[in-house]
């Protein structure tokens, strides 16, 4: 599908294929397959992101790490079950 991005800041390489982008300005993680060329946002469930900035990748690939600016943390989503946390220091 077709979408527009807004102050693309990072992106990561899930071991699969999928391409992690932080889609900064428009508030979002956008996931491009890179297989098939599918574009897609990332669904997921608890607060929003208000300006996600860098993302990363844990070892394993179950978990996106996303510097979120605006939110003053940095956030994990558990990749299986779609579930954003805040990453306590």
């Amino acid at each position: 599908s077709k979408g527009r991005f807004n102050g693309m800041h990072d992106l990561a390489l899930h071991p699969d294929g999928r391409l992690f982008l932080a889609d900064t300005f428009n508030q979002r993680i956008r996931v491009i397959d890179t297989k098939t060329g599918q574009l897609s946002t990332l669904k997921f469930t608890g607060p929003p992101l208000k300006s996600p900035y860098t993302v990363s990748i844990n070892s394993k690939g179950t978990h996106l790490l996303i510097a979120d600016l605006k939110n003053y943390q940095v956030r994990e989503i558990d990749l299986n079950t779609g579930r954003i946390k805040a990453v306590k220091a």
